[in-house]
């Protein structure tokens, strides 16, 4: 909530002019003017409310990019639907009282400000009022920065990671399963950026893993009475087979929804009558399936032998299809870091069963 940062520089600017009259009071020499000046944090102060400036929602006839749901929230990022702009009013109620007094935040940065402001009022140093106080405003510094990036890149779609702090993190995977990191639950979450007037609102919904699950990807094979339409994508988990959709390949794991509406592939591979309903209006002659594992179908001639029909190729170094020469790169790497001494079999492994 942009006022309390106001409210914490409104604060310090009325504590600097209560010193200023105090001293002025008692006694004007140099030596209490290089006091004043020495405690002073102005700069500190203008960058921050310049910052706020920045945050500030300008008329949105001059800002594009800025879709408005209602009269009062402009969404920054993302697309909202109804059930957003629900969320969004009963987090706003959760976030200030009847008396416009209250905030409540997910940053436990406010609570080290708090903490900061009352040693502040307590203390008599004016050596370490001014080390507290530079603390604090650069605490307010930092977090209207991070705000103003995670406005900035959502923009473009991509959710800023520093505006979750550790308790958030673990709550997020505190039940999940498996390899599952938080980088990955960042990109394959979808969120969104509202704000009413001082309010920031960042709504993040990410999926929730039901299933872990070994990932393949499939190739349909043309039948003499027919042809054959399936996914490209299956998941077995355990023993069942289940279909899916809108996959995400991430560093480690791939992220994909359950796909409830098409049963043909998971059927099939049940042993059931699958249930398609579409064919494959066509079939590559030669499709990669992977390195080192070429699916061919049709006439072609294979190392100077011809072939008619379906053929799964794999190759253990290079083969020639249609006098094309086509490699398998991973066991060349493998090869050379074998020949070579390099003995980190992590990263053969890898390779041997990517």
């Amino acid at each position: 909530n942009l006022t309390y940062f106001r409210e914490l520089i409104s604060s310090d600017t009325n504590y600097y002019n209560k010193k200023l009259r105090y001293k002025n009071f008692e006694q004007n020499n140099e030596q209490d003017k290089a006091y004043i000046n020495d405690l002073d944090t102005d700069p500190e102060i203008e960058l921050i409310e310049t910052l706020l400036e920045q945050l500030q929602i300008k008329d949105t006839r001059y800002r594009r990019g800025i879709n408005e749901i209602g009269t009062l929230w402009k969404w920054i990022a993302g697309t909202p639907d109804h059930d957003d702009l629900v969320l969004v009013n009963n987090k706003l109620n959760e976030l200030i009282d009847n008396n416009n007094k209250q905030y409540t935040t997910n940053s436990k940065i406010f609570g080290i400000i708090n903490q900061l402001t009352e040693t502040i009022n307590n203390i008599n140093e004016n050596s370490n009022i001014k080390i507290l106080m530079k603390r604090k405003n650069q605490f307010l510094i930092t977090e209207l920065q991070n705000m103003i990036n995670t406005i900035a890149i959502g923009k473009m779609g991509i959710l800023n990671p520093t505006i979750l702090n550790l308790d958030e993190i673990k709550s997020i995977i505190k039940n999940e399963h498996g390899r599952l990191t938080i980088t990955d639950v960042i990109d394959i979450s979808n969120f969104k950026i509202v704000q009413n007037k001082d309010v920031i609102v960042i709504n993040i919904k990410y999926p929730k893993i039901i299933y872990d699950c070994k990932y393949y990807e499939v190739r349909a094979i043309p039948q003499k009475d027919g042809k054959l339409i399936i996914n490209n994508e299956i998941a077995k988990c355990k023993k069942e087979y289940i279909n899916i959709k809108n996959c995400k390949r991430e560093m480690i794991n791939t992220y994909c929804k359950i796909n409830n509406k098409n049963t043909c592939l998971s059927d099939i591979l049940s042993n059931k009558k699958g249930k398609c309903k579409k064919i494959k209006e066509k079939h590559k002659d030669i499709d990669i399936i992977k390195e080192g594992a070429i699916l061919v179908s049709g006439n072609h001639t294979i190392d100077d032998s011809a072939i008619n029909g379906v053929y799964l190729v794999t190759i253990e170094n290079y083969t020639n299809i249609d006098n094309i020469t086509y490699e398998n790169i991973d066991c060349k790497i493998w090869d050379y870091l074998k020949n070579n001494h390099i003995n980190n079999f992590e990263i053969i492994e890898y390779i041997e069963t990517k």
